[in-house]
C-alpha cells in the first residue's frame, strides 16, 4: 500500500463562547493523509474516555462534558499514520476564556497562606533565639 504522508491537522471548537457548564466538542481534521491515527492529549498527557472525556468519530472529535475551570489548558490532537505524524494544539487559557481565570483567586489565596506560614515560622524561630539568648545570661 502507498502511504500518503499526513497533512498539518485543524481544531474547530464547539461552541465559540467557552462557559462553564457546557459540553465543548473540539474536532479535528486532516486534508490529506493514507489511514490517519488520531489520539488527544491535555497538558502532554493522553485523554482516555471517562465520566467527562470523550473521544468519538475514530478519535477525530474529543467532547469534554460540563467544563470547569480544571479544563482549561492546553489540547493536542495528534494524527500519525506509517511515514508521518503531525500534531496542532488548542490553547484553553488567558483572557479569551474568562472561565479559566477563575482559579486565579485560588492561586493568590494559597500564596497569601504560604506567605503567611513563612512569617509564623519566622517568629517563632526568632523567639525561640531570643529565649535561648536571654536564659544564658
Amino acid at each position: 500500500m502507498l502511504y500518503e504522508s499526513i497533512s498539518a491537522p485543524r481544531i474547530k471548537s464547539h461552541p465559540d463562547a467557552i462557559e462553564k457548564g457546557v459540553n465543548l466538542n473540539l474536532t479535528c481534521t486532516i486534508v490529506k493523509g493514507t489511514e490517519g491515527r488520531f489520539w488527544w492529549e491535555k497538558d502532554s498527557e493522553k485523554i482516555v474516555n471517562n465520566s467527562r472525556h470523550s473521544v468519538l468519530e475514530s478519535g477525530t472529535v474529543l467532547t469534554v462534558t460540563e467544563i470547569t475551570s480544571s479544563d482549561c489548558g492546553s489540547y493536542k490532537c495528534v494524527v500519525n499514520n506509517d511515514i508521518s505524524r503531525e500534531e496542532v494544539h488548542f490553547n484553553m487559557s488567558g483572557d479569551a476564556y474568562p472561565l479559566c481565570n477563575e482559579g486565579s483567586d485560588t492561586t493568590k489565596t494559597r500564596w497569601g497562606i504560604v506567605v503567611a506560614v513563612c512569617v509564623v515560622i519566622v517568629a517563632i524561630a526568632v523567639i525561640c533565639i531570643y529565649h535561648k539568648i536571654h536564659r544564658n545570661r
